[in-house]
């Protein structure tokens, strides 16, 4: 037994220390002479430091690697130097663990030794690297599921203004699509195609809260890893919103030991990668001319020639841009105590002018041992963007519709407008639309968490955790007065906007983990909640003084309001059982239970089930000799998952208080109310079943790393709205279960390392390829627009008419199907039926508009100081459609075109695709069809970037980077158009609606620590 003296106690505190450690610490305390305090324990133990050095199988130091006191919560992180120290229990069983991604981790027990220098062996597939999952963290030699793990290493060495363009091209799968390229708008994230077509984005969990207020204002700078949860085996743990996959988001946490202080920057410019070629003033007049000839019809213009080129409209409305972005963290802590604390200030300004974006943001993070037993944190990130667009969508199409013959600006100085008879008279100015209109929106958000979290033993351990996303949203839309010749507004208008979206999260977690001999088991269970408030308010007025003036309480005219509010809310029972022998063999079983309140009371609860299995074939007796192979793991999974992502009272028939009645002889009008919503009490979730089988193999000493796997999965009970006769009154058609979808598919990783060396390299490659295909609808194909979902199809496939060529002749029209007011130069469509005449019945299947195959790949190399990446991502197999808003220019109207309209048909024998130029399409022509649908698949290089690291110590520094970079360099596709990367609204259509382009950008910046 150890005794302890504690001096210089006054004897009046003693019953404060008796009282403090009465508490079962096995301490005696008795007062002595001398005013001392005698304290006997058994357990009371002096703590000593051991220092040490860490470095790489090639001599160099390694910053950052994790220490920790084996079983216990404490431990540190060596410095920029390799160096660390610690203070460990003065016993002689205590035992380090090192680890560092990329490398070997070590245990080694220390004795009696103060100094312990270590060597990591290199290792591109570390089995001991943890990986966050569902609700925890599990170490990757042990996954049983399909998971996606990327690090911020992954793509520290690019350019990311969003989380979509950091997990873009990353992970075999993975479908990310930057909806447009205008700044502050979301990514789309498909995980395993599209299994519904209702919602099917992905779930987002940040820092443990479950979230449907998207990432578009999350800082990238801020991410510390994320990991993509694919199968039924990995993202069953969530239940009935893990249906289209889960994407866990982690951000930066700070580390015991030496502060450490990091600031990055970058500047740059941005452009249009590409602007289509317009036909110019010249051009425009001639081909007008010939459609109004081939109508029949007088031509507008005299003499053509005498236009010259004319103004470039599309031009005009494009730029040369600024961004740039600013970054500051500050991290460490005691062996106890750790933070993280982060600011950032991003700004990008639009290629389209009128258009921007900036975004500041503070994130917070810490954990705090308090007692032995005791640990509680937080996480918080704070963040308010402000996206500024005008009226950018007449200005885009109306600048793709307007005549190069339009000029800039006015004699008067106004904006430029029609004037002349072959123009665009009461079109709204393109420039005007842009510069006088206002649509702001700010958005500020609130997202965190804090937990507290009691160890009762080594293996068990409850975690309890509160939750929330508080969003704030303001809105201002301003419609000015103005004159544009024949298109005026005298009465100015003022919108505006509030959303408060309230959700609430708690989560009581019990975890159990333990091995005993060959056998470790862990198991979680827990009960969880999640409620959401939504309101909304909206206020307008017109007639302001002047436009200068945009302030509510100013309007003079119609003053009305309008507001609503929603509710939901889940509560789940979780569980998850993981075992292994041996670390050979592996089991894994989840089960989650869902009650939502988007479902009736009959069906307001699901279960969502996975079980998995590992089998490690590396580790048996017979692999022994296998030097090639290093680990080679076989996995299988099945479970179910749900999709709850509905209108949020679809099983209740809603009421509209709008409706009026005529009461009486007299033909009294009287207030009302009707359904006007049809509920369907009897709706459920739909429930994707899915297969897995993959392989994980690691070869050449740990350099390559593979992983593949092949999947079905197989959504039913789809939720779709059926419609129903118009005659009952209704507008909004019930929902109803029907229809099956499936999607199967395989993914592959390769990655390859070269540690060895000052030259040092890497190389990463993922694809996925996918088929997708409706399997039942209930004999109701669905059809919005130039979409039908029908059996036997992908969802949404572009449904038209077939072009077969150019009627070139007489002879043609006559020899073929029976085609109304065809002439020689219109299009010859095919006869699909073979009854003779084209109708509707001759509709077909000209398009998909899901990507058959998807891919990415990325290359790093450095040499002493300097590095260099390349990172290319891509798509195949994908169809567009180019809607008629701007892109359908067949110059049957005052509306200009794209310059390879300059080889249409106009004689035999001159086009057998572009047809004759007509005014007043009275063949129709632009009727929805194969002559619209382009391939979009397109090879990218997303980013090229060198840097050069100065040597340590320069200005004082720690280390300081610099490098240049380039975003979307190079763009190989043959999508004429502005841009082949469309994204999908929530349903799944994908058209291109003059969508904003994707930028350019060069630029440069500086990464330093402290």
């Amino acid at each position: 037994m150890k005794q302890h003296v504690l001096r210089a106690w006054k004897l009046s505190a003693l019953p404060a220390c008796i009282l403090f450690f009465g508490t079962g610490n096995g301490l005696s305390v008795y007062a002595a002479s001398n005013h001392s305090v005698m304290i006997n324990s058994s357990t009371l133990q002096a703590d000593r430091p051991v220092t040490g050095k860490i470095t790489g199988d090639n001599g160099e130091a390694l910053p950052g690697v994790n220490i920790q006191i084996k079983g216990t919560t404490r431990g540190t992180s060596s410095d920029a130097n390799g160096a660390f120290r610690l203070s460990i229990p003065d016993e002689t069983g205590t035992v380090l663990v090192f680890s560092f991604i990329g490398y070997v981790s070590q245990e080694i027990p220390i004795g009696n030794q103060s100094t312990v220098d270590v060597t990591l062996r290199t290792d591109s597939k570390s089995l001991n690297e943890v990986v966050v999952v569902g609700y925890g963290t599990q170490r990757k030699a042990d996954l049983t599921g399909a998971v996606s793990a990327i690090s911020a290493g992954d793509f520290d060495n690019t350019i990311n203004t969003n989380v979509g363009q950091a997990l873009q091209g990353r992970a075999a799968g993975v479908q990310v699509t930057q909806n447009t390229g205008k700044p502050g708008d979301n990514a789309i994230i498909r995980v395993r195609g599209v299994g519904t077509t209702g919602n099917s984005n992905a779930l987002y969990v940040i820092d443990g809260v479950i979230t449907d207020g998207g990432i578009a204002n999350i800082n990238p700078d801020d991410i510390e890893s994320m990991t993509v949860l694919k199968d039924a085996a990995s993202s069953a743990i969530y239940g009935a919103r893990a249906a289209n996959g889960v994407v866990l988001i982690t951000t930066k946490r700070g580390k015991a030991g030496v502060g450490r202080v990091s600031f990055s920057m970058y500047y740059g410019t941005q452009k249009a990668w590409r602007l289509p070629k317009m036909a110019n003033a010249r051009e425009f007049a001639t081909l007008q001319n010939e459609a109004r000839r081939n109508a029949g019809l007088a031509p507008y213009w005299n003499n053509p020639d005498s236009l010259g080129v004319g103004n470039d409209k599309i031009g005009e409305i494009f730029q040369t841009a600024p961004i740039q972005n600013y970054h500051l963290s500050v991290s460490g802590g005691s062996e106890k105590s750790q933070y993280s604390v982060s600011l950032g200030y991003f700004n990008q300004v639009g290629i389209g002018i009128g258009v921007g974006y900036d975004r500041y943001s503070l994130n917070v993070t810490s954990d705090h041992q308090v007692l032995k037993k005791l640990r509680f944190g937080n996480s918080l990130s704070l963040t308010r963007g402000n996206q500024t667009s005008g009226q950018w969508n007449e200005t885009f199409v109306n600048a793709i519709r307007f005549s190069p013959t339009i000029p800039k600006y006015m004699p008067d100085g106004n904006y430029g407008y029609a004037t002349l008879p072959g123009e665009q008279i009461g079109y709204l100015s393109s420039l005007g639309s842009a510069y006088l209109f206002q649509n702001d929106l700010a958005r500020y958000r609130l997202l965190g968490n804090v937990y507290g979290e009691y160890q009762f033993t080594p293996e068990l351990k409850f975690r309890a955790t509160i939750g929330t996303d508080i969003i704030f949203e303001n809105g201002t839309n301003f419609v000015p007065t103005y004159a544009f010749g024949g298109r005026t507004n005298t009465v100015n208008s003022l919108d505006r906007s509030n959303v408060i979206n309230l959700t609430w999260l708690n989560e009581n977690l019990l975890s159990y983990d333990k091995k005993i001999g060959k056998h470790g088991i862990s198991a979680l269970a827990g009960i969880t909640q999640q409620s959401n408030r939504f309101e909304n308010f909206t206020a307008h007025r017109e007639s302001f003084p002047n436009n200068d003036i945009r302030v509510l309480d100013a309007g003079a005219l119609n003053d009305r309001a309008r507001g609503s509010a929603s509710e939901w809310s889940i509560r789940s029972f979780l569980s998850r059982v993981n075992y292994n022998y041996d670390e050979k063999y592996l089991l894994s079983a989840n089960l989650r239970v869902d009650g939502s309140s988007r479902f009736g009371a009959g069906n307001r609860y699901g279960v969502f089930p996975s079980f998995a299995a590992g089998w490690r074939i590396s580790g048996e007796p017979f692999m022994e000799n296998v030097r090639l192979i290093n680990d080679l793991k076989l996995r299988a999974s099945w479970g179910q998952l749900g999709n709850q992502e509905i209108g949020l009272y679809s099983f209740t028939t809603g009421l509209n208080l709008g409706q009026n009645y005529v009461l009486g002889s007299g033909q009294t009008v009287a207030p009302g109310v009707a359904p006007t919503a049809l509920g369907n009490p009897d709706i459920r979730w739909e429930t994707t079943t899915m297969q897995d089988i993959g392989v994980d193999l690691a070869l050449l000493n740990n350099r390559v790393s593979v992983t593949a796997d092949y999947f079905i999965k197989d959504t039913r009970d789809m939720l779709v709205q059926v419609p129903i006769p118009g005659t009952t009154g209704v507008t909004t058609a019930p929902y109803q279960n029907v229809g099956a979808v499936r999607n199967s598919g395989f993914e592959l990783a390769v990655t390859y390392r070269q540690n060895a060396g000052p030259f040092r390299w890497d190389v990463s490659a993922n694809m996925g390829a996918i088929k997708n295909r409706v399997i039942s609808l209930a004999g109701l194909p669905i059809i919005s627009g130039v979409f039908k979902t029908a059996e036997g199809q992908p969802i949404n496939s572009i449904f038209g008419y077939v072009q077969e060529g150019i009627f070139q002749n007489q002879a043609e029209i006559d020899g073929h199907a029976r085609q109304q007011n065809a002439q020689p130069g219109d299009i010859k469509w095919k006869d699909i039926n073979g009854d003779g005449i084209i109708n509707d019945l001759d509709r077909d299947y000209i398009g998909n508009t899901i990507p058959r195959l998807s891919y990415g790949l990325t290359a790093n190399a450095s040499y002493k100081g300097f590095d260099l990446s390349i990172f290319v991502q891509g798509i195949q197999g994908r169809e567009l459609y180019l809607d008629g808003t701007g892109g359908r220019r067949l110059m049957d109207n005052f509306d200009n075109t794209t310059a390879d309209y300059l080889s249409r048909w106009t004689g035999p024998g001159t086009s057998n695709r572009v047809p004759r130029l007509v005014w007043g399409d009275p063949s129709n022509n632009r009727r929805t069809s194969s002559f619209w649908v382009y391939d979009a698949s397109y090879m990218r290089i997303r980013n090229l970037q060198l840097g050069y690291t100065l040597p340590k110590g320069t200005l004082g520094l720690g280390r300081l980077r610099v490098y240049a970079s380039c975003q979307n360099l190079l763009t190989l596709t043959p999508y004429p158009w502005f841009d082949p990367e469309v994204g999908a609204g929530i349903d799944n259509n994908f058209t291109d609606l003059m969508t904003y382009p994707q930028p350019r950008t060069i630029l440069g910046g500086i990464n330093i620590d402290f």
